[in-house]
């Protein structure tokens, strides 16, 4: 409607203009006056307004109107981000977060309700628009074993099943010493190596009571041809024995021997036992290693080893900024 500095209307041609929607329907009333619908359409695409323009033609006078948008109500409701694997010491929080949504897919401000089977809920608070976050509480577990969440909205329902693990072992470091017998008997020759592992939450491998963990040796040995070095990198698993706390470890790895004449591509694959001594855990092990080509040559040579094996302990409990 057109209307003169008293409030009077006033008979001049109005065009209109929406930002952010379609306008529908735009029919004359009266002189100085339209009347239109606005359709913002299902979904917003993240606006929360559309702003109505009115212009009196020919004359510079305009005037405009923000109208927000609200969603429907929450029909959806999900868990983002939700880690596979969840690690806790009953006492540090994780965070998580739930997504409230309307059927058309706009964020709807509607706290939900979380509930955990096994763990615990400290607490819920808004984080974004439609986005909520939780303080969970993973409990203290000795074998892996399945959580369930529940997020409830309205008629929204959202679960999550993430498997709940002990507290991560940390970062490994474990050198050692021992020999390496050539399996054709063409050489015998001491060897020494330092392997690094950091800790890989599987699911189906923790699961089944395997701690999984990224791998790296070092290693040197002598051979025929002269000293020579190994860089590996693959995985190993453990579990523990029936005689606890004594683990079983298998690793595999892959990568390069260099020696003096070149180098060689080489893996190997290893057998070995932990076994707690005091503040250190010893370890013994049998491995074999290959190598094809190059200046080391082809060759294939058992070993044996013992060291000690160092950890790095993280903090109990997931990352409170993990999603």
């Amino acid at each position: 409607r057109a209307l003169d500095a008293a409030g009077n209307p006033v008979p001049a041609a109005l065009g209109l203009e929406a930002e952010g929607a379609e306008l529908d329907g735009v029919r004359d009333l009266a002189p100085g006056e339209v009347e239109a619908r606005v359709r913002a359409g299902p979904s917003f695409g993240g606006r929360t307004q559309v702003r109505v323009t009115a212009t009196a033609e020919g004359t510079g006078i305009s005037g405009a109107r923000v109208l927000p948008l609200r969603p429907g109500q929450p029909a959806v409701a999900r868990f983002e981000g939700a880690a596979a694997v969840m690690r806790g010491d009953g006492t540090e929080p994780a965070l998580l977060r739930v997504a409230v949504a309307d059927r058309h897919g706009n964020p709807v401000d509607a706290q939900p309700e979380v509930s955990a089977d096994r763990g615990k809920v400290l607490g819920i608070a808004r984080a974004a628009p439609g986005a909520f976050d939780v303080r969970y509480v993973a409990p203290a577990v000795s074998l892996a074993t399945r959580e369930r969440l529940l997020a409830t909205v309205g008629a929204a329902r959202a679960t999550a099943e993430p498997l709940l693990a002990g507290p991560s072992p940390g970062m490994r470091a474990t050198p050692g010493a021992g020999f390496l017998f050539d399996l054709k008997g063409r050489f015998a020759e001491p060897r020494a190596g330092v392997a690094v592992e950091m800790p890989a939450d599987w699911a189906p491998l923790l699961e089944r009571r395997l701690e999984p963990a990224w791998r790296t040796e070092l290693e040197a040995t002598g051979l025929p041809s002269g000293a020579a070095v190994a860089l590996l990198g693959g995985a190993s698993v453990e579990t523990p024995l029936l005689v606890a706390p004594t683990a079983l470890r298998a690793s595999a790895t892959a990568g390069v021997l260099m020696g003096s004449s070149g180098g060689a591509f080489a893996g190997r694959a290893a057998l070995g036992a932990t076994f707690p001594a005091g503040p250190l855990e010893l370890f013994a092990e049998t491995s074999v290693l290959a190598a094809r080509g190059g200046g080391p040559g082809s060759f294939a040579a058992a070993g044996i080893g013992v060291g000690v094996r160092l950890t790095m302990e993280r903090p109990h409990g997931d990352d409170p900024h993990r999603r």
